[in-house]
């Protein structure tokens, strides 16, 4: 399933996939620190698996923030 950004943050608010926002808050503190990045088509893709190269990406980006600080 592949959707724009505020089209994949409404429907995870729709689907109430946490109560308190918490996941929706967690990817938006992640896009705006560089850790996640959208597609290049600017796709949200919820029900996407990471691979393990996204995966390190995350943590070395999440590494480089907080070498930052």
């Amino acid at each position: 399933m592949n959707m724009n950004l505020q089209d994949g943050i409404a429907l995870a608010k729709e689907l109430n996939l946490n109560a308190q926002g918490d996941v929706m808050q967690g990817i938006q503190w992640a896009l705006d620190n560089g850790i996640a990045k959208v597609y290049s088509d600017a796709a949200f893709r919820p029900y996407e698996g990471c691979t393990r190269e996204q995966v390190i990406t995350f943590l070395f980006r999440y590494s480089q923030l907080k070498e930052m600080r």
